[in-house]
């Protein structure tokens, strides 16, 4: 999906389980992942319900594991 496609889903109130970010534009990339966790994390609870983990850097099972557990809270 397109950068701009993502924000308009976004804008509507959907949602997908899982992203995966990739390409060439790093700026791009750490935007969307801004308006995501604005749109889906509370603030007092990041710290809780927020994990960047990086393919390059962490064994599938961790990255498995994380994203099976449920969040403290959400919106």
């Amino acid at each position: 999906m397109k950068y701009q496609q993502f924000l308009r889903e976004l804008e509507a109130g959907r949602t997908a389980p899982a992203y995966l970010f990739e390409g060439e534009e790093d700026y791009l990339k750490e935007e969307a992942l801004k308006k995501l966790k604005e749109r889906i994390i509370l603030p007092d609870y990041e710290d809780f319900n927020y994990e960047k983990l990086s393919a390059l850097d962490v064994p599938a099972t961790q990255i498995i594991e994380s994203v099976s557990t449920l969040p403290l809270k959400g919106p």
